[in-house]
């Protein structure tokens, strides 16, 4: 009688199973960084709303608070003259919003808003001034609608 070989190593099947498993486990963690992908796409669409959003906000207030006279005209140009510096205007262009600091000079203005921008309104009152500012990504839309009361 001859004694039983051993032979190590693993058989055909258990094989196949093997990478069968390791084949699941790495279609899934694609999947999972596939979606971690888009989530951060939309997350980033929707964060940049609204930082356009505070950032224009706050410039508007604080060219507002120390003005001492107000325009808004039809071509969506919000204007406001001190008695101490040249005027500042924000103005619309496209679905972009701008800040140009000092009138008086030229040179580059401030982009406060990228390609979000669907509504830009001032209406004029005494001293005050209300603002009403949409934004809208495919993902977010977001309005805002404050009076700005000047100091003056």
């Amino acid at each position: 009688m001859r004694a039983p070989l051993h032979q190590s190593g693993f058989s055909l099947v258990e094989l196949l199973v093997a990478v069968l498993a390791a084949t699941v486990l790495v279609l899934a963690a694609g999947a999972m960084i596939w979606h971690s992908q888009v989530a951060l796409h939309r997350l980033t669409d929707v964060v940049d709303v609204h930082r356009d959003m505070r950032a224009s906000m706050d410039v508007l207030a604080r060219m507002t608070r120390p003005g001492t006279n107000f325009t808004f005209t039809t071509g969506l140009v919000y204007t406001v003259t001190y008695t101490n510096r040249a005027p500042a205007r924000v103005y619309a262009s496209g679905s972009n919003l701008f800040y140009d600091v000092n009138t008086a000079v030229a040179g580059p203005d401030v982009q406060l808003v990228y390609g979000t921008l669907k509504q830009f309104n001032v209406v004029l009152l005494t001293n005050q001034a209300l603002v009403t500012l949409v934004l809208e990504s495919p993902l977010d839309r977001m309005s805002n609608r404050v009076t700005l009361l000047r100091r003056n």
